[in-house]
């Protein structure tokens, strides 16, 4: 159950993990074509590649080059300098992304404090088409769209999106 949405104008600070294999290979052009224009208008000071050096402020993007790379940089994330992680591909970054965090030692903690964003990398919707792909269906059922600018608008909108949890998956946490 949605608890509360709160908009905001001030640019944020992500962490981007791109899957360049997602969207059969063009999740980094989706990357740049839809989702870097809508950052840049955010004002987000953007960092391409390289490592993020503890700096704060910035929206730091990291293209993966290897399997179980997205579980290392989340596990190893301070999620003190991001507001969010925007995953562009499908469900196997995302999946490795909450992995990574529930590993860290104050995974809990971690899993409450930053926001996990899905930005599709499948196919982009047209009038005549029908979307498929698991990243693209994960962003219709949280946003009632597919397309990863509408995507990249909400997280740059949003301060927070809380959805009530049954017990069991509150249990399944704290194991």
């Amino acid at each position: 159950m949605l608890a509360h949405l709160t908009l905001i104008d001030v640019p944020k600070r992500f962490k981007v993990i791109v899957n360049p294999k997602a969207g059969k290979g063009k999740a980094a052009s989706i990357y740049r074509d839809y989702v870097r224009p809508i950052l840049v208008a955010a004002g987000c000071n953007i960092v391409d590649g390289g490592t993020d050096d503890n700096q704060t402020d910035i929206t730091h993007v990291v293209t993966t080059t290897r399997a179980k790379e997205a579980l290392d940089i989340a596990e190893h994330l301070n999620v003190d300098m991001y507001d969010a992680i925007l995953c562009i591909g499908g469900d196997g970054v995302i999946h490795e992304v909450i992995n990574g965090l529930a590993r860290k030692q104050d995974g809990i903690t971690a899993l409450k404090k930053i926001a996990i964003g899905t930005i599709p990398a499948g196919t982009i919707p047209s009038s005549f088409s029908l979307t498929v792909g698991s990243g693209n269906a994960l962003s219709r059922s949280l946003f009632g769209e597919c397309h990863p600018s509408y995507a990249a608008w909400q997280a740059v909108k949003c301060t927070e999106t809380n959805y009530q949890s049954d017990s069991q998956t509150k249990q399944w946490l704290q194991t």
